[in-house]
């Protein structure tokens, strides 16, 4: 028997991976972020990134850093149209 817990998460991912698929869909210019569980801890720290469930990522990431990675890539094209999770290095 599933926890409702765990049904509730997958269907947080599915959710994800639909919101995902009509972007990888579309005609626009995008990247979106998975951030981790978001804390407001002050200290911005440089971002872990991964593409892969298969690199571990800590478990945290505050919401100043996210705010930095994604205006950092802005203009990078090494994350154009493409899903990265980041965490805390």
């Amino acid at each position: 028997m599933t926890s409702n817990l765990v049904k509730d998460n997958r269907e947080f991912y599915q959710e994800h991976e639909s919101q995902e698929r009509l972007l990888s869909e579309s005609n626009l210019d995008w990247t979106t972020d998975r951030p981790v569980m978001l804390n407001n801890k002050d200290q911005v720290k440089p971002a872990k990134v991964s593409f892969s469930v298969e690199k571990k990522l800590k478990a945290q990431k505050n919401r100043k850093s996210v705010a930095e990675f994604m205006l950092n890539i802005l203009n990078d094209q090494k994350y154009h149209q493409t899903t990265p999770s980041v965490s805390d290095d």
